[in-house]
């Protein structure tokens, strides 16, 4: 019996010398620094027709900013020969032009420009996707061919 208890004894201790060796811990630092960012997603704004009388349509653009950074949405005068932000030209063949407007609210009276603090419409990024509208007019009564008239307008966000 003595010879048992023995070689049980020596086992248990052979396994708490492996089970008690010495551990060391240490703080990991986990950090990130996470900048200012904005994105615009722009749709079309399509008049569908024009026959004299003023045309109006509307469209939404969606701005993403990071959390808490403030930013200022504004819209370029187009690509059209000798637009302004308060009279854009579309453009047909042979730079024939239909002039429009966009504006920032629904009775179209504010101007929707490109100079921040002056015509450009301000926000706080709250991280998800915040839609502003744009309402689009063409003016009553231009003598213009039939055709296609376009334009590109640069929707550009300031942060």
């Amino acid at each position: 019996m003595f010879r048992k208890s023995v070689s049980v004894t020596l086992l248990l201790l052979a396994a708490q010398a492996f089970a008690g060796s010495d551990t060391s811990s240490g703080p990991v630092a986990v950090t990130i620094n996470v900048k200012q960012s904005c994105t615009v997603g722009v749709n079309t704004l399509d008049f569908q027709s024009y026959t004299w009388n003023e045309v109006k349509a509307e469209t939404i653009l969606n701005v993403t900013c990071t959390s808490g950074t403030s930013y200022s949405l504004g819209l370029d005068a187009g690509v059209g020969p000798g637009a302004t932000v308060a009279v854009r030209k579309m453009v047909f063949a042979d730079n024939n032009t239909l002039d429009y407007s966009l504006y920032q609210d629904l009775p179209r009276s504010v101007v929707w420009g490109n100079t921040e603090g002056q015509n450009t419409v301000s926000g706080t990024g709250t991280g998800l996707s915040q839609p502003f509208t744009v309402y689009g007019g063409i003016f009553a009564d231009q003598p213009v061919p039939t055709g296609s008239y376009r334009d590109t307008v640069t929707a550009t966000v300031y942060f």
